[in-house]
């Protein structure tokens, strides 16, 4: 009977053990498929940068180093392997934690470089509109002097025309005078010839 329940005890702790295990073994595939996720995501960040242009060569390789711990870590689980299991998936989280970090300083770098360039476009923008500004203006003040001098000489040849009109006004009046002045002259003469 002691034999018996010696053993009953020896198979209830092993049973405790393995459930443990199988617990812990559970919680550890849990974190790492949660982690896997939260890669896969930063993986897709790192592709969207590629195509704006960011050299992400560096980051790929430690994602690939990262994938690689959760496999062990996976692996060491299902093995039994805890203690190595989790140590495997604590640097897998400081690995993710360090890219995660070197990414946010990447993006606050490029925002910066974009928000530079976008002020210079800006500036560069709005002096080529200030000198285009000022083209016009000069273009306007030209045309502007241009139209005065076209209506100062205007107004002297519409003086010219009135004086050259005035005169040929006088001419003709001076000329009319003359030929009334020779009519009556003649009708003066007509009247003494027949009077004689």
């Amino acid at each position: 009977l002691e034999a018996l329940e010696k053993q009953i005890q020896k198979d209830f702790q092993e049973l405790q053990k393995r459930l443990r295990g199988a617990i812990q073994s559970g919680r550890i595939l849990e974190q790492v498929r949660g982690t896997r996720h939260l890669l896969e995501q930063v993986d897709e960040r790192l592709d969207r940068l590629a195509e704006k242009g960011v050299d992400v060569t560096a980051y790929k390789a430690k994602l690939g180093e990262v994938d690689r711990l959760l496999t062990s870590a996976a692996d060491e689980a299902k093995a039994g392997k805890w203690d190595e299991a989790e140590r495997d998936l604590k640097a897998a989280h400081e690995a993710l934690r360090s890219i995660l970090k070197d990414l946010g300083k990447e993006r606050r770098e490029v925002i910066r470089d974009l928000r530079e360039a976008k002020r210079e476009n800006v500036t560069a923008r709005l002096k080529e509109r200030k000198e285009e500004v000022k083209e016009r203006r000069e273009n306007v003040t030209e045309r502007l002097k241009e139209k005065r001098e076209e209506l100062k000489e205007r107004k002297e040849n519409m003086t010219e025309r009135r004086e050259e009109r005035r005169e040929e006004l006088t001419e003709r009046r001076e000329n009319r005078t003359e030929k009334r002045a020779e009519m009556k002259e003649r009708r003066e003469n007509v009247s003494r010839v027949v009077v004689r």
